[in-house]
């Protein structure tokens, strides 16, 4: 069970990992997030 919730967990890491890059990338070439980051 312990190597499926490490699975599980190592995928959330790396689709965030992957997310974030990606929302830098976008937002250095075109200045715009995928997701508005809220500004107080």
């Amino acid at each position: 069970m312990s190597d499926d919730d490490d699975g599980g967990l190592m995928g959330w890491v790396i689709f965030f990992l992957i997310f974030g890059v990606g929302n830098f990338i976008l937002y250095m070439t075109t200045g715009i997030f995928i997701i508005p980051i809220p500004r107080r």
